[in-house]
Order: structure tokens, then C-alpha cells, then sequence
């Protein structure tokens, strides 16, 4: 985690990481299906958004908000994310 917490941080980042979703171990499984195994291991989540720049979200596609990978997160993104989770 420390690794994710230090490229967050020299990109511009300054929110606090409290945890990963795991590594699949098989590589067959999607980005959806490590997100799906983590929300399966944190029970009390009840709403949330991903934040990501790929759509292999599977059942959970719904919750993403799409980041282009040279731009990042832009304010109407962040509005984006804001109204799925009300």
C-alpha cells in the first residue's frame, strides 16, 4: 500500500489511503471483480463510486466514473461522482 500511497502523492494527491483491493491471484479476473471482492471483505460499504481509467467493471459498471488517463480527475468528473453517490 505504501507504493500506491507515494504515486498518489507525486501526482498532486493529498487524501488520505486507507486501503487497496486485492490482487487477484489467477490474472483472469477483471478490475469489477477485485473491486467486488474487496466490497465482499467491507461488508459496512453501502455506497461508492470507482474512480478509474479503464471500464472492465463488469455488474458494478454503474458506479464508475471514467477518468481519461492523460487528464485524471476533472471537476465535472467530480460532480459526476457526487450524484451517484446521493
Amino acid at each position: 500500500m505504501q507504493a500506491v500511497r507515494e504515486n498518489l502523492k507525486n501526482w498532486g494527491v493529498v487524501a488520505e489511503v486507507i486501503d487497496v483491493t486485492p490482487r487477484l491471484h489467477d490474472d483472469t479476473g477483471t478490475r469489477g471483480d477485485e473491486i467486488k471482492q474487496w466490497l465482499i471483505e467491507n461488508p459496512i460499504v453501502s455506497r461508492f463510486v470507482i474512480l478509474d481509467d479503464d471500464v472492465d467493471m463488469g455488474d458494478l459498471r454503474e458506479h464508475l466514473v471514467k477518468c481519461d488517463t492523460n487528464i485524471g480527475l476533472t471537476d465535472a468528473l467530480v460532480n459526476l461522482a457526487v450524484q451517484k453517490l446521493l
